[in-house]
């Protein structure tokens, strides 16, 4: 009995540790494309700001 409640937290526990993984990684991944939108953004200005300032 008692190692079949062990069994059960431990099984518990490994799902918990799974979700929390694919929720780093999720958030990562998120961070990385808003980074790559930000960067998009910057090249764009300063281009935009280059032809400015040669006319």
């Amino acid at each position: 009995m008692e190692l079949a409640e062990m069994e059960m937290i431990k099984a518990r526990e490994a799902w918990r540790v799974e979700k929390e993984r694919r929720l780093i990684e999720s958030e990562a991944e998120m961070t990385q494309m808003l980074l790559e939108t930000q960067l998009q953004v910057a090249s764009f200005l300063l281009q935009k700001n280059q032809k400015r300032k040669r006319k």
